[in-house]
């Protein structure tokens, strides 16, 4: 694959991603999926909340720094490309599948913490939208 297959994949995995966000943020305020279905359910609430807050803790810098911890650029050529395919899918899924879970917890719950995170989530996914120019310079290119 070249460099610019390889981006042309990453944006297809980000475009899906924020699509599927707002699918379901589309499917719960058109109604067609029940509000707050789990709103009685305090426990869960709680514990869903704070292992929410805890991933994003860990996965919102994760996500930003992993390719400066792997050192992709210092690696051999034959190994970059792939590597670079790998780490952005791994990348942009450590944030999908978070936006997509505080969405979902927030129209479950209807709490608002839920909501919040993911819309940090949505604007951290932003710092890492794999453009070819950034698909490039996480390479050395």
């Amino acid at each position: 694959m070249t460099v610019e297959q390889i981006s042309r994949s990453l944006r297809i995995h980000y475009y899906i991603m924020v699509a599927i966000a707002l699918l379901l943020v589309g499917l719960y305020e058109g109604n067609l999926l029940p509000i707050g279905s789990l709103s009685s359910d305090k426990l869960a609430e709680a514990y869903l909340s704070g292992l929410m807050v805890l991933t994003a803790l860990i996965g919102i810098p994760a996500s930003l720094k992993m390719f400066s911890w792997t050192h992709l650029a210092d690696k051999p050529q034959e190994t970059k490309l792939p590597a670079l395919l790998r780490l952005g899918h791994l990348r942009l899924l450590i944030l999908s599948v978070q936006l997509c879970l505080d969405t979902l917890f927030h129209y479950l719950f209807i709490h608002a913490s839920f909501g919040y995170l993911a819309i940090i989530l949505l604007f951290a996914s932003i710092f890492v939208y794999p453009s070819l120019t950034r698909c490039k310079s996480d390479i050395g290119a």
